[in-house]
This record gives structure tokens, C-alpha cells and sequence, in this order.
């Protein structure tokens, strides 16, 4: 087995002392006593030396005081970062539910493994997927991420993620080149980088197509395909290797493009929510006009998420999130005088990205990417995934690469996920 730091935090937190702050006055106090003794001692130690050969206070006490004084406040510092020492936020034993699986319909359409590491293997899997992506794209105007500000407003976005630390651009000469570095934190926090090109696909057949000379790395770090999919309002991170190629192009689809997304490397996980059941509270009788109002029930009054039974209020900003991307039905309705009592569950199990649920999010409000929000945005997004106990995925590709084993090894290097990603390399091998 191999030692990490986590492993020897971990050992010490069981056998270091638990009151070291008494531990700390205990060494103080004694050194303080070595430097300065109180007067009885002074007088004690006189008397013996004068009757005897021995002496309590040596000539070394204040020397030895000093450096117990030293030794008990080093503790004391040592003590208390162990203790507050927290792993990365992309540590991912610490970020996941275990034991795991889903099956929905006939047949195996989406494999989740025991970490929560999704494949998108499958017609129906992606289905599911851009059946979520339509139902957010319905009644929001989404084109902030188009035209002039496309590159601005995707840099925006790409740095709003949990791990990413800095975009910036840079120009390679001989031949003339130019790309974005994007800087990210690891789950080892060290930094980790790779380079960028920026991709707007409008079309309606949803195929990017690239020149076929491309460079796949440059002074042998990976060169990646940003590509954001304007149809669906979603981004994906690709290798130049998931192209196929012919004599002029490289070419890569929708499908093959979530089938082989890296973007996870810069935290953008995939959330998976089974069962949502809401309970809705409308009053027909309200005239605040500052709550959102259903044409039959009246205005929303509270807003509960149920689960086993229990009533967990949400924020209207917690509401604004769900409606952005989850579909649901009517399951139970009551009427108790004025008031009507709704409960709805989502039609599907949703496959969600964080970055595709922040876009969506920012357009409800008509708000774009580079809004000073945002980073609130994406932490009460994480915060209400918890409270729903979303199950929380870290995609691993279905064709594996010289990119994304670079990628993978870096970015996941001791945790799980790199566990699971060699599996996976192995069993596709066979």
C-alpha cells in the first residue's frame, strides 16, 4: 500500500493528544519556569548547594526554558494545522457517495461504477443527456456565448470552475500559433496545464471540422479542443485524437464529443438526480406580486424538497436552478381552503454538467458569463446538488488517448478516479 499525506494525517489525528492546547501550557509554563523560577526555589536551591553537593537549578536552565518554550509553540502550530488541514476539493473519496448503481428501462443505458464515474457509452445514455439539454434550452433566449464575446464570455465560463486556476493567451513563432494556456489544481495541489483552441459549433448537423495538419501537443503538452455546442447550449473538452480523419479534414460529431469529454479535469462534474419530488405551497389569495405566480394555484408561497418524508425549504435562487433544467410532473395535489399543495418529481433521471447548468442559469436572469456572480452561482449550485442528493460524476472517456492519459495522470494522480480509469483502459483492451 502506498503512504500518502492523507494517510499519515490520518494516523497522527488517531494517536496525537487530544487537549494539545493543554499540552502546549503544560511545555510553556515549564520552560517559563526554567528561565524565571520563583523566589522559594532560589532560596531552596541556596540552602541545599550550601549543605550538599547538589543544586536544583542548573546553569543550563534558562537555555533549556527557551527551547521547551520554542518546542511547545511549534507543537501547537503543527497541531492545529492537522487539524484543520482539509483535502483538495477534488479529493474524490471525500466528494462521493459509495455503492452505487443505475438501470433505468430495458437493457444497461448508463454504467456508473461504485465512485460515480460515469460512462456515456451508448444511444441511450445520450438521449437522456440531450433530453435534459432541450428541456433548459426551452423559453430562455441563450446567446450570450455568441458572436463578438463568444471567446471573452467562454474564457469567462471555463474559469469559473472549481479547479481551474487561470486562462491566459499565448503565441508560439515559427510557425505563427496561438492558443490558451489554462493553468488548473490538480487532486495532488500542485498545478497542472495544458493548451486550448476555442470552437463555436452552430450548425445544425452538429459536427466540428478541423484542418487535418493540426499540431497534437506543443513542447509535449496536450493541445485540446474547447468546443462549445450552440444547439444545446454545452461545452465539451476534446482531444484532436477523437477526430476522425479523411485526406483534407478531422472531423468530430456531437455524440462522439460527450462520449470522449475531458472537461472534467477543470472540475466541471456531472451531476445524475434519480428521484426529485417537490412540494410546491401556492396561496390564491396572495397579491405579493414579488413571488412567482402559477395562472390556476396563485402566487408560490413556500418552495420544500421532500426526501423520506422530510420538508427541506429552498431558495428561490434553489428553485430558479431546478427549473433551469429539470422537467417535472404533477404526482399529488390538495386543496386546503385558499391554499394549494402540489408535489412534482422530475419525469427523468437528469444527467447534468455544472457548466451547461451555470449557463442556463445566468440566462434565466439574463445575465451572461463574465457577471460577478457567477462565482456564487456555481458554489449554490454544488451546495443544492448535496441538499438533493445528486449523485455527483467524474466522466471517464470511452476511447482512451496519449491525451487524456496525460490528462487523467495529472489531474487525478491518487485518487480514485485514476484508479478506475486504468480499470477501464484494461477491460477495453480485452
Amino acid at each position: 500500500m502506498k503512504i500518502t499525506l492523507e494517510n499519515l494525517i490520518q494516523i497522527w489525528k488517531l494517536i496525537k493528544p487530544k487537549f494539545y492546547n493543554k499540552i502546549t501550557w503544560l511545555i510553556v509554563s515549564f520552560g517559563l519556569v526554567l528561565i524565571a523560577p520563583p523566589l522559594w526555589s532560589v532560596i531552596l536551591n541556596q540552602f541545599i548547594e550550601k549543605h550538599t553537593d547538589y543544586k536544583i537549578i542548573g546553569d543550563y536552565d534558562e537555555l533549556i526554558g527557551i527551547a521547551l518554550i520554542i518546542i511547545g509553540l511549534i507543537y501547537n502550530v503543527c497541531s492545529q494545522w492537522v487539524s484543520n488541514y482539509t483535502a483538495p476539493e477534488n479529493v474524490i473519496e471525500d466528494s462521493t457517495i459509495s455503492n452505487s448503481n443505475i438501470v433505468q428501462g430495458s437493457g444497461n443505458n448508463m454504467t456508473i461504477n461504485n465512485t460515480f464515474n460515469i460512462y456515456i457509452q451508448d444511444d441511450e445514455s445520450l438521449r437522456r443527456v440531450l433530453e435534459t439539454l432541450n428541456y433548459g434550452n426551452q423559453g430562455s433566449e441563450i446567446n450570450f456565448v455568441t458572436g463578438t464575446n463568444y471567446t471573452s464570455q467562454f474564457i469567462n465560463l471555463i474559469q469559473s470552475l472549481p479547479w481551474t486556476n487561470n486562462i491566459s493567451e499565448i503565441t508560439f513563432q515559427n510557425p505563427n500559433r496561438t492558443f490558451y494556456n489554462i493553468v488548473y489544481k490538480t487532486s495532488c495541489k500542485i498545478d497542472g496545464h495544458f493548451y486550448v483552441r476555442l470552437h463555436d459549433v452552430e450548425s445544425e448537423d452538429n459536427e466540428l471540422v478541423l484542418s487535418n495538419n493540426l499540431p497534437l501537443k506543443e513542447g509535449g503538452i496536450p493541445i485540446l479542443e474547447s468546443i462549445f455546442w450552440n444547439k444545446y447550449k454545452v461545452w465539451t473538452l476534446n482531444t484532436i485524437e477523437n477526430f476522425t480523419s479523411d485526406s483534407n479534414s478531422k472531423t468530430i460529431g456531437l455524440e462522439n464529443a460527450f462520449k470522449n469529454d475531458l472537461s472534467v479535469v477543470l472540475g466541471d462534474i456531472t451531476f445524475i438526480i434519480q428521484d426529485l419530488v417537490l412540494e410546491l405551497t401556492y396561496d390564491s389569495d396572495s397579491t405579493d406580486t414579488s413571488l412567482p405566480r402559477h395562472e390556476s394555484y396563485g402566487h408560490l408561497i413556500k418552495s420544500q424538497l421532500v426526501i423520506n418524508d422530510k420538508r427541506i425549504d429552498l431558495s428561490p435562487l434553489e428553485m430558479a436552478i431546478i427549473d433551469s433544467e429539470i422537467n417535472t410532473q404533477i404526482i399529488k395535489e390538495r386543496k386546503e381552503n385558499n391554499l394549494s399543495v402540489i408535489q412534482e418529481k422530475n419525469v427523468n433521471t437528469n444527467i447534468i454538467k455544472l457548466s451547461s447548468l451555470m449557463i442556463k442559469v445566468l440566462a434565466k436572469f439574463e445575465r451572461d458569463t463574465s457577471d460577478e456572480t457567477i462565482e456564487l452561482l456555481r458554489k449554490s449550485i454544488i451546495e443544492l446538488m448535496k441538499k438533493i442528493k445528486a449523485l455527483h460524476s467524474y466522466q471517464i472517456p470511452v476511447d482512451f488517448t496519449n491525451s487524456s492519459d496525460y490528462l487523467y495522470n495529472e489531474a487525478f494522480n491518487e485518487s480514485s478516479v485514476i484508479k478506475d480509469y486504468e480499470n477501464q483502459k484494461r477491460n477495453s483492451n480485452k
